[in-house]
């Protein structure tokens, strides 16, 4: 080797190449170490140095990197070699060198230079080894190309199919476009509210023929107009034709139902006026009191087309109609009365025209003769109070209405009379807001009396009197409010108050009556939890559990506001307790009578006692197999007999009366046995005694030329 070495000149040695910029700067990762394999055909020699050099490593690109797998050994004979595991090819530690100053070989770590070998039919065979690159600029443009053309395309069709953005109708911009603005407006009109159509059919209506929406709001225009007529036509029928022609008139000529809106409003008032012609002539036909001529113009409203005039209005002329006919003839009976001239008759006239609707035509009339007739009664009313007869002087003056125009002196005699009459209404019940206006309104009666006038001492009398009345009903009225909350704090409250109104006050009975009331209630209160508990206690139903009620009952003292209601649910457990202990007993007797047991059946049931709670029962059930025993029983008797009337029809009597004997004392038959019985021993004894008679008469002796 050593020879050989001689002759081999030694080959340059290659400057590194790095690929970084800096040689002090951390170089690339080194390659992974390649395991060069020993090639077959290759003499020892030529397989160690076989390893490329840097021209045909940069010549050459690097394999893919295979998993890390540990190096192959080297030869043992060419161990100086360091072709495979240079630090060049495994080593990752940058190579340092000081700039401007090149290392000498020797103290560089390069492979020892080896003698000048033919490798190109290796460096071939390493070539055919190594992956060939492949063109792959062209397919990858295509399919970016086709990638973005895909994306973009799905990107419009997402957006032609995707439904615009709804718009914020309570939001909206006044620079929206008309489509969300149609788009509110027919939201809005959903509900249906009147001012949202209106407002919908102003935003649309302007809306020339070559507007982009405008074959689309042509029908909304025809729908949201033919629901404003549908409104306009319901307000027709509620007699609100101003409001039906406003509705009507919102319609835009540009709405398709114009024409239509527009004849609805002609037909309208054409017949609007024409039902208040008719109207008006029936009302003149009732000022002349032509009856037959006021009923046919209901006729003529019945034909109109219009639901009003054709029903209400109808209906209410014939009420009007009868009211004003009933209102004559109160007339006519009421100035044939009053034609007598005496008080009853005047009185009663009153009374008649009173009657009579204000709001008739007939009133006009009957107020005239109204004020004639009550001053009239009025003069009557005083000459009975100068003549000292103050109450006569009130109830005439109670006949005749308030209000009228009369004399003061009149005037005032009513003013006291309403009032009395008002305070005759009061009652003892519980206050109430009605007693009090009632009272209120007599006062103002009596104050309205002034101190000239001749009734001016009696309603300053009363009118003492009657506002202490009101003080304490305003007082009880309080008491009553508070109490109306119905707990004991507030009964307590409430009796409380009234106690406050003295003996000497008007109202003081009542009050009283009113405390006793709320005393009770508040004893209702406080026993109410025993008479529960007992309820609860009874509530399972066995002995004793009512026995325990009835002891928790019974402790409800027999004063208190509760004790009859204890009382009656006593009774009732102590009858339910009797129920559960007698039950046994009336089963058992009913058990005996299904079986035909009927007598053991009524012994058995007799056991229960007349005042037990199943007595009525079992008296029922013992007088129901009683009448069966009476019909069997009957049966029997009634062949015994029939045996012994046949008997006796013959003749045997003694036999008829043996076997009539059989029926005995009890039985259902007995007295009719014992009647026929004493027939027929009447009868035997009869025969018994003719046939003795004729034993003791004489014996003739027989002469045969003698007649018999």
């Amino acid at each position: 080797m050593k020879g050989t070495d001689k002759r081999i000149s030694p080959q340059p040695i290659q400057p590194l190449k790095f690929q970084s910029n800096s040689l002090h700067g951390p170089p690339p990762p080194a390659p992974q170490a390649v395991n060069w394999q020993p090639l077959a055909g290759v003499p020892p020699t030529q397989k160690a140095l076989s390893t490329p050099t840097h021209a045909a490593v940069d010549a050459v690109p690097p394999p893919a990197t295979p998993p890390a797998t540990r190096p192959a050994k080297r030869p043992p004979h060419h161990a100086p070699t360091k072709s495979a595991n240079t630090p060049l090819a495994t080593s990752r530690a940058p190579v340092r060198r000081q700039p401007g100053k090149l290392k000498p070989s020797s103290q560089l770590n390069l492979p020892r230079p080896q003698p000048k070998l033919n490798l190109a039919p290796v460096l071939r065979w390493v070539k055919s080894l190594a992956p060939r690159p492949r063109a792959l600029g062209w397919p990858v443009f295509w399919m970016v190309v086709l990638g973005t053309s895909a994306g973009i395309g799905s990107l419009a069709l997402l957006l032609l199919t995707a439904l615009p953005p709804v718009p914020e109708c309570h939001q909206l911009s006044p620079l929206a476009s008309d489509s969300d603005r149609l788009y509110c407006a027919r939201e809005a009109v959903r509900s249906g509210d009147l001012s949202e159509i209106m407002a919908a059919l102003k935003l649309v209506q302007s809306w020339p023929p070559s507007h982009p929406l405008y074959k689309e709001t042509r029908h909304l225009m025809a729908n949201w107009s033919d629901a404003l007529l549908a409104v306009a036509s319901q307000r027709i029928e509620q007699s609100d034709l101003e409001g039906a022609l406003v509705l009507a008139r919102t319609v835009p000529p540009s709405s398709p139902s114009y024409e239509k809106a527009q004849q609805a409003i002609a037909a309208w008032q054409s017949e609007w006026q024409q039902g208040e012609r008719i109207v008006a002539q029936a009302l003149a036909a009732l000022r002349q009191q032509n009856w037959t001529e006021a009923a046919a113009y209901i006729q003529e409203l019945g034909q109109l087309e219009n639901e009003y005039w054709r029903t209400q209005k109808s209906d209410q002329l014939t009420r009007q109609i009868w009211d004003e006919k009933s209102a004559w003839q109160n007339l006519r009976r009421a100035r044939r009365l009053a034609k007598g001239g005496d008080r009853d008759s005047l009185v009663k006239a009153i009374g008649l025209v009173r009657q009579i609707d204000p709001s008739t035509q007939t009133w006009a009339e009957a107020k005239t003769d109204l004020q004639t007739w009550s001053q009239s009664v009025m003069e009557l009313a005083l000459k009975r109070w100068q003549q000292g007869d103050l109450q006569d002087a009130m109830q005439l003056a109670q006949a005749v209405p308030y209000g009228l125009d009369l004399p003061a002196e009149a005037q005032d005699l009513i003013r006291l009379s309403y009032a009395s009459q008002q305070m005759a209404q009061q009652g003892q019940d519980t206050p109430s807001l009605k007693r009090i206006t009632q009272l209120m309104e007599a006062i103002a009666a009596l104050r309205q009396i002034t101190p000239q006038s001749s009734f001016y001492a009696q309603a300053q009398a009363h009118l003492q009197t009657w506002q202490a009345h009101l003080q304490d009903l305003n007082q009880l009225q309080l008491a009553s409010a508070i109490a109306s909350l119905g707990q004991e704090v507030t009964y307590n409250l409430a009796i409380a108050q009234a106690q406050t109104i003295d003996p000497s006050r008007p109202q003081y009975s009542q009050a009283q009556t009113l405390m006793a009331r709320w005393a009770r209630d508040i004893e209702r209160l406080q026993d109410m939890p025993y008479l529960v508990r007992a309820q609860r206690l009874a509530a399972p139903g066995t002995i004793a559990a009512l026995q325990a009620a009835i002891a928790a009952a019974r402790t409800v003292p027999q004063q208190r506001a509760l004790w009859q209601d204890a009382q009656a649910a006593i009774a009732n457990w102590t009858a339910r307790i009797q129920s559960i202990e007698d039950q046994p007993i009336l089963d058992a007797a009913k058990a005996l009578a299904a079986k035909g047991e009927l007598r053991n059946a009524i012994r058995t049931a007799r056991k229960i006692d007349q005042n037990r709670a199943l007595y009525a029962q079992a008296k029922a059930a013992m007088d129901e197999w009683q009448a069966e025993i009476d019909r069997v029983e009957s049966a029997e008797d009634q062949k015994i007999l029939d045996q012994a009337t046949a008997q006796a029809s013959r003749g045997r009597l003694t036999l008829a009366i043996d076997i009539a004997s059989r029926i005995g004392p009890g039985r259902p038959l007995y007295s009719q046995a014992r009647s026929a019985i004493s027939q027929w021993a009447a009868e035997r004894d009869a025969i018994w005694d003719s046939w003795a008679a004729q034993d003791a008469a004489p014996v003739d002796s027989y002469d045969p030329n003698v007649p018999q």
